[in-house]
């Protein structure tokens, strides 16, 4: 199909045929971000112009610019957000146009504002993007041709900004992607070179430390931190971290995390001042049920585990009822953690044909403690006829935990047949807004420390109603560490949309609860947003656009 045609199809709400995946999905991400492809301007915004980034980037793209000579072409450099720190173009002409169509420094040029570009998908993807004429979503682009790709710091490994080539589209070759690997890869090595003593020396270790093995390695200092693939994935606070490598100096050189797992301390240091450390993570203890909890072990979780404990000893059958995020999930492992044989499992799974076979078949040889999650997300129909007579003739030689989560749509009549059914103990686990005289205890344990929180913070907190629970309050602390650096957290360190005298506008109840919502969903997904817009049934840039409205 033929670009303008497309383009005009595509305005139109027509399917297509014919357009590059990446093209056609990024057009989507910009409708749905509310981008008017007619309107030229684009939001002129602040931003650090002699960032470190700039600094070692401008000189690279400036020895380009000199090769290319009197071409046709505009080199550029943003931050990681899109925002333009640096223009070079070769020619009055080429100059004029590109101030018509918003290439001026300060500039932002994220897909949320400028559609699908070369700047803002690239940083969007993550990888070198390149879109011609009629691809650009804005008609105002048309005329030109962008190659652009994201750069990432040779340490950390965060995106500090991305490099753009644009020329007239007329004018556009091949050589414009290996212009921009080779213009990416000399920034990468600038900002190597640039950086300080302690940073390389921390790279140096991580480097050393990695050549050794698969197991997950950290080098960190207060302002750096750097892991392999396997330490990614365990999603560690830098701070926090920071704060145990302090703590742990004081006691000894080991290191035990939440999951059962240590790690071997080994500090760096310049004479007596510390400077950083490489850590060794183990493997996990083997365990029954290989999870981390929903959240710490606190002393005032301690009553709601006894109870649970004593109501499964006396019945055999449990159910722990509460909202999504309270800490069903948490009690139900340290419950499982009495017996050397126990199986958590999905209720959807036990209504496949592959789950169940599977789970009786270890029935049959070990007669493992039995905990089924969700038993509300099964539909009634099934629940009452396929489900629960399963469990109640494993009930008679296995002990059984099952969770439901409640919430103002529960089915009427639903939880009842399960206690018609299977007779079972149920306990119900409270809700956060209902624990608030826990609050600062509760924060505390999630933070590893108390004091952390000022005053005026805590009111903030107090004032909130905490549909997320436990779940929104981990997400929410996690934001403001991040926020603070590691500092005590003030109001302005906490997510925004937990403001009330602080913010330019109170956010009505509905908004108050769509945030919450948004927050918890990001925090159950690990900050993963494409899983939390599958997850909440919204897309991707949807999603964003709630973020940025609610100020997350």
């Amino acid at each position: 199909m033929q670009g303008r045609v497309a383009w005009e199809r595509f305005q139109l709400g027509e399917e297509l045929i014919g357009v590059r995946s990446e093209i056609l999905t990024s057009w989507r991400r910009s409708r749905l971000s509310g981008v008017d492809p007619t309107e030229p301007n684009l939001p002129h915004t602040d931003a650090d112009f002699d960032s470190r980034f700039a600094r070692m980037a401008i000189p690279v793209m400036s020895a380009t610019a000199e090769l290319l000579g009197t071409t046709d072409t505009c080199l550029a450099i943003t931050n990681s957000a899109g925002v333009v720190l640096w223009r070079w173009t070769s020619d009055s002409a080429l100059r004029s146009a590109l101030d018509d169509s918003g290439l001026l420094e300060g500039s932002a040029f994220g897909e949320e504002h400028a559609g699908t570009n070369g700047l803002g998908t690239a940083l969007e993807l993550g990888r070198v993007a390149a879109v011609h004429g009629e691809e650009h979503f804005k008609e105002h682009f048309h005329r030109f041709a962008c190659v652009a790709a994201p750069v990432a710091h040779p340490l950390t490994r965060r995106t500090v900004g991305a490099v753009n080539i644009t020329c007239p589209v007329e004018d556009a070759n091949q050589m414009l992607e290996p212009t921009i690997v080779k213009l990416v890869r000399e920034i990468r090595h600038a900002l190597l070179e640039a950086a300080g003593v302690r940073e390389r020396k921390l790279f140096d270790e991580f480097l050393s430390e990695r050549a050794k093995g698969a197991n997950p390695v950290i080098t960190l200092s207060p302002d750096v931190i750097i892991k392999n693939h396997a330490a990614s994935e365990l999603q560690l606070e830098h701070q926090l971290l920071w704060s145990q490598v302090l703590d742990s100096l004081e006691t000894g050189s080991r290191i035990d995390f939440p999951d059962g797992r240590s790690a071997t301390l080994r500090p760096l240091s310049e004479g007596q001042q510390l400077t950083g450390a490489v850590l060794i993570l183990g493997e996990p203890p083997h365990t029954p049920v290989a999870a981390e909890p929903e959240h710490e072990i606190l002393d005032t979780d301690e009553r709601m585990l006894r109870l649970a404990e004593r109501a499964w000893a006396e019945n055999r059958c449990v159910v722990l009822r509460g909202e999504q995020g309270a800490g069903k999930t948490y009690l139900t492992r340290r419950l499982l953690a009495r017996f050397p044989d126990s199986r958590l499992v999905e209720a959807r799974e036990l209504l496949s044909a592959d789950g169940l076979a599977s789970l009786s078949a270890e029935i049959e040889t070990t007669q493992p403690a039995l905990a089924v999650e969700g038993l509300d997300r099964v539909p009634l129909e099934q629940l009452r006829d396929e489900l629960l007579p399963l469990l109640r003739s494993w009930g008679d030689v296995l002990p059984v935990a099952m969770t439901w989560t409640s919430s103002q749509h529960d089915m009427p009549g639903s939880l009842a047949v399960v206690a018609d059914e299977l007779e079972p103990a149920i306990v119900d686990v409270p809700a956060l807004r209902l624990r608030r005289e826990e609050l600062k205890s509760l924060v505390a344990g999630v933070l590893g420390k108390p004091g952390w929180v000022t005053s005026a913070a805590m009111a903030v907190l107090y004032d909130h109603t905490w549909p997320g629970n436990m779940t929104e309050l981990r997400f929410a602390m996690s934001r403001a560490i991040e926020e603070s650096g590691g500092a005590r957290i003030e109001v302005a360190h906490l997510p925004r949309y937990l403001w009330h005298q602080t913010s330019s506008r109170r956010l009505t109840p509905l908004e108050r609860a769509e945030a919450s919502v948004i927050a918890e969903a990001i925090a159950a997904n690990g900050g993963n947003k494409s899983a939390a817009a599958k997850e909440l049934g919204v897309s991707r840039p949807t999603l964003y656009s709630k973020i940025r409205s609610y100020r997350l």
